[in-house]
């Protein structure tokens, strides 16, 4: 019998990160990556984005496994919030497992007891009665693979980040020879990320840091100090291989460092820092400075808020405080939504050390696949339909250009670019694009809380974030008609010292003015004083200052 198949994204589609595929496979649901996008700076005061999921939650009777292809938080962020309400067993490694427990103890959501099904990447298992096999794949972290599900028209393959490249390092490797196994049989569908899809050429070597700081890490006259991410395990090893090899010893900057150190050396074979060749911060002091190497670690823009407290000195651990002699040595991709908080480490670091490797936009590059690895996976697979993921629109688009001059017989009705939610359906009869979608979005974030998207609370939060906030406060007697207690007024963040005297006298007597006025009234009403007030100050102050602050009253009343 042939399958009815629908395949969706939730997030992933024209963004970067966020992913999360559906495959519908009859009456059962493959989830494929759980993850979380970062906020850009418009939205103040928000930790992460995760995609809707009321789908999920309608259809949850039918979830049989979450498959997890590797522990980046682009790809595992959303799946304690989302697993709460939807349990179903997750599918990942080892090393995976590990960067979803650590970012549960990061988030309110670290009580969630997870089922985990723990694979290889060369494992074959039997999900909902059909074959699901696994093969690695060469990515920054460890034991990352793609997925290949059998339906009785053919395999559907996903593979997100990777790259080819032989390089043999365990933990690390393409494995091509089961990427060409599987592509004997038939390919229905083929998945492929498209980041770099409008890259020429292949990405190795260019995500290597090590081969081009030797001679850093040979000459540095005093301490090295290495800002990597958390989860780039690949030059976290090579670079602290290369450290040991110039007599350095370990030293990991925090706990934060430690425990992601510790975790993994337990689950992955290739992540060989000798235990002996790690010190305790303890002792740090009693090894000379050309004898040390610090490695600090951290998620997107924290490992860069931490970069720049111990830049100015203001980290809390004295022993690790910079030093003038310190190299530093800042292994990070760009990424435009870490822009701000990189650019503002950079350069303090710049101020105060004569030596920093940091490098550029284009001179290394994150692992994932180029224009020629994409070309040669989609000629290994041959697949009969072909659908771009995870990147801007741009980026599908180039992806689907690669696939078109393929000479495969690949043509404008085999390849799809999809929006999130637009559903693609596949019966023995041929694919196409179904005409109700799929209800998507984002949910934000907040702390330890997350909801859908609240613009007025966005907006609240901009304005504090370039505008600044007035407070106003004062108690009255509705019996006297006057002013009984206060007034008091704040103003942050919109005005300097030398002009804040004169503009706060002037907010002050708008501010008793607006009191006065509606005390005068025989039907007095606070909300109204509230919105006489907000409006009043705020022209005042944009008046004298140009800026549009939030306005926040409060008054009290005794009788």
């Amino acid at each position: 019998m042939d399958n009815k198949i629908r395949v969706f994204a939730l997030g992933g589609l024209d963004e970067l990160g966020k992913d999360l595929y559906v495959i519908e496979i009859d009456n059962d649901i493959f989830i494929i990556e759980c993850g979380i996008k970062l906020p850009d700076k418009t939205m103040p005061g928000i930790d992460f984005i995760m995609p809707q999921f009321d789908y999920l939650v309608e259809n949850k009777e039918r979830i049989r496994a979450y498959i997890i292809t590797h522990g980046h938080d682009l790809e595992i962020g959303a799946l304690p919030f989302i697993y709460h309400q939807c349990p179903a067993p997750v599918y990942c490694t080892n090393v995976t497992r590990v960067y979803i427990e650590g970012f549960k103890r990061y988030t309110s959501m670290h009580d969630v007891n997870i089922k985990y099904e723990i694979v290889n990447p060369t494992d074959e298992r039997i999900i909902a009665g059909r074959q699901v096999r696994f093969f690695s794949t060469a990515h920054n972290i460890a034991q990352s693979f793609g997925v290949a599900i059998s339906t009785e028209q053919g395999n559907i393959i996903f593979i997100d980040d990777f790259v080819i490249d032989y390089n043999g390092t365990p933990g690390f490797i393409y494995d091509a020879k089961a990427l060409a196994k599987i592509g004997e049989e038939k390919t229905l569908l083929l998945m492929l990320e498209s980041v770099y899809a409008d890259r020429i050429g292949y990405t190795a070597p260019k995500y290597k840091a090590a081969p081009s700081l030797i001679s850093a890490i040979k000459d540095a006259k005093g301490r090295l100090v290495f800002a990597i991410p958390s989860t780039d395990i690949y030059n976290f090893v090579s670079l602290a291989q290369l450290a040991i090899q110039f007599n350095r010893k370990i030293f990991v900057y925090d706990d934060e460092t430690r425990e992601c150190y510790s975790a993994l050396r337990t689950v992955e074979p290739s992540f060989n820092v000798p235990e002996r060749a790690v010190g305790h911060r303890d002792d740090i002091n009693r090894y000379k400075e050309s004898d040390i190497a610090i490695f600090m670690t951290g998620f997107g823009p924290k490992l860069f808020r931490k970069l720049e407290l111990f830049a100015t000195k203001a980290n809390s651990d004295r022993r690790l405080r910079i030093s003038e002699n310190d190299t530093a040595i800042v292994v990070n991709p760009f990424a435009y939504e870490n822009e701000i908080s990189e650019n503002d480490a950079i350069n303090e670091l710049y101020r105060v050390l004569n030596n920093v490797k940091y490098f550029r936009r284009n001179e290394f590059l994150k692992m994932h696949a180029s224009e020629d690895d994409l070309r040669g996976a989609i000629s290994l697979l041959a697949p009969k339909y072909y659908l771009p993921v995870r990147g801007s629109f741009s980026s599908l688009l180039a992806n689907a250009k690669i696939a078109l001059n393929t000479g495969l017989g690949l043509n404008h009705q085999n390849v799809f670019v999809l929006d999130n939610g637009t559903v693609l359906e596949i019966t023995k009869n041929g694919a196409y694009i179904a005409k109700e979608e799929v209800k998507h979005g984002d949910l934000l974030i907040d702390g330890k809380v997350f909801g859908t998207h609240d613009s007025k609370a966005l907006e609240e939060r901009q304005k504090l974030s370039d505008d600044g906030v007035v407070v106003l406060g004062a108690t009255i007697s509705l019996s006297k008609r006057a002013i009984v207690l206060g007034p008091d007024v704040q103003m942050r963040g919109f005005v300097f010292l030398k002009d804040s005297e004169m503009i706060l006298r002037e907010v002050t007597r708008g501010f008793i003015a607006c009191i006065k006025q509606e005390l005068a009234k025989d039907n007095f009403n606070v909300n109204n004083l509230y919105q006489i007030i907000d409006e009043t100050i705020y022209r005042q102050v944009r008046r004298e200052t140009g800026k549009g602050p939030l306005i926040i009253p409060h008054v009290a009343m005794i009788d």
